[in-house]
Order: structure tokens, then C-alpha cells, then sequence
């Protein structure tokens, strides 16, 4: 189980079902059986810092190379 902390919420990753930008600083986090009229999560972070916590990437990350030996 992957856990993401993400604001004051802590969301279990594998039951996340849909994630959209809500605003310059804010993203709205859906889950695995809550109500679509709910509004979902409302997260104080940038859409693009969610995504990344949620890949693993970060700004600047470039794939490794793999060595040719």
C-alpha cells in the first residue's frame, strides 16, 4: 500500500480514481467509492506537484542511462 500525503490529507494511492487541477495552487483528489456530487478532495497543492508525488518524478529528473558494458 502506497500512502501519499498530500495538505492535510493522506490518500491511499491505489484507490485514487481521478485527479484534476482546481485552480493555480489547488488540486481535487477523487476516490474509490466516494460520491462523483461530493466534489472530491480539495488539496492545497498545484496539480503538477500532486502528479509528480504520484509518479515518483520530480522537475529535472531525467531517466538513467543504462550502462553499455
Amino acid at each position: 500500500m502506497t500512502l501519499l500525503f498530500l495538505g492535510e490529507h493522506c490518500i491511499v494511492e491505489e484507490h485514487i480514481t481521478c485527479i484534476k487541477a482546481a485552480g493555480d495552487k489547488q488540486t481535487t483528489v477523487w476516490v474509490t467509492g466516494q460520491s462523483a456530487v461530493d466534489g472530491g478532495f480539495l488539496v492545497d497543492m498545484p496539480f503538477d506537484e500532486v502528479m509528480d508525488l504520484i509518479t515518483g518524478e520530480e522537475d529535472g529528473d531525467e531517466p538513467e542511462e543504462e550502462d553499455e558494458a
